[in-house]
């Protein structure tokens, strides 16, 4: 009998143990997994209810409980620790904090500002008189090397990154808000430059169109009509080049010749996009078809 006791109550005293080793376990993985972490990022997109993230290069979907975010937004966002999925992760933010609001306060929609195709007034044409040959080549050559480096990008990434968003929102937001590149307002470069990188964007524009066609689901409204406000402000500034300067008119008509057939461009979506204005139909046709 004494055997048998020792025997039963070395059993009892091993599930006891057992018991507290399983117990302490489930109290330090639960302790570990509502331990509170933060990670720091910049809002590339936002949605009904959740936001895209960059951090660091890499992209994080962020759920959160707030409509007050916005584009450009450096946040701060407190989560449970827990991560789920790999492209894009994912995760549940207790709390955002929001370190830099964006200055981005464009409407909605893309517009297309006439101060885009003003010429500078006398005061800007000093400016950019006094300035050396060698800083203006050099600038609007980087600014070329922008899209030219943006549209490589495209052609060798397989997913919408983090690196084309942040690219293509950059362009757009160049032609459209007054953002800059390399130091350039659109509205400051020579007519030669405009003309190179907008034929530039229309390559981009349909490549990413051809490789990610749901890539409008990373990016606000604002950003989903950009092939139609990039064929008016080529016809706005094409019908103003070959106005004032003939000599670079051929290469307008020229350059739109390729944009059409590269970005699939007709003669009803051009009527379709200028709607009753006769005048600037005319005007339209001329790029159109080479007669300007």
């Amino acid at each position: 009998m004494s055997k048998k006791y020792a025997l039963y109550t070395n059993i009892i005293v091993i599930c006891f143990v057992l018991g507290i080793v399983l117990i302490c376990s489930f109290l330090t993985n639960k302790q570990e997994k509502t331990e509170v972490e933060y990670l720091n990022g910049k809002v590339t997109s936002v949605n009904s209810d959740y936001v895209m993230m960059d951090a660091n290069g890499d992209e994080y979907q962020v759920y959160v409980n707030q409509d007050d975010l916005t584009i450009g937004d450096v946040i701060n966002v407190k989560y449970d620790g827990n991560i789920a999925g790999s492209q894009p992760m994912r995760l549940v933010a207790m709390e955002v904090e929001v370190i830099t609001h964006s200055e981005e306060d464009s409407d909605n929609l893309i517009t297309t500002p006439e101060d885009n195709l003003d010429v500078p007034n006398e005061d800007n044409s000093d400016v950019i008189k006094e300035e050396s040959d060698e800083t203006s080549i050099k600038s609007e050559t980087n600014v070329i090397t922008y899209f030219n480096d943006l549209n490589n990008t495209i052609d060798t990434n397989s997913s919408f990154s983090s690196k084309i968003k942040e690219g293509f929102i950059t362009i757009v937001d160049f032609f459209f808000y007054d953002g800059e590149i390399s130091g350039y307002k659109f509205s400051e470069l020579t007519d030669e430059t405009k003309i190179k990188i907008m034929e530039l964007a229309f390559q981009i524009d349909t490549k990413i169109t051809d490789k990610f066609p749901n890539y409008k689901e990373y990016l606000s409204e604002k950003y989903h009509n950009f092939k139609d406000e990039m064929v008016r402000l080529y016809m706005e500034a094409g019908t103003y080049i070959c106005e004032n300067n003939q000599a670079l008119c051929d290469t307008v008509t020229d350059t739109f010749d390729d944009i059409k057939k590269y970005s699939s461009i007709g003669w009803s979506y051009i009527k379709d996009l200028v709607g009753t204005g006769l005048d600037k139909l005319d005007e339209w046709y001329k790029i159109f078809s080479g007669k300007a």
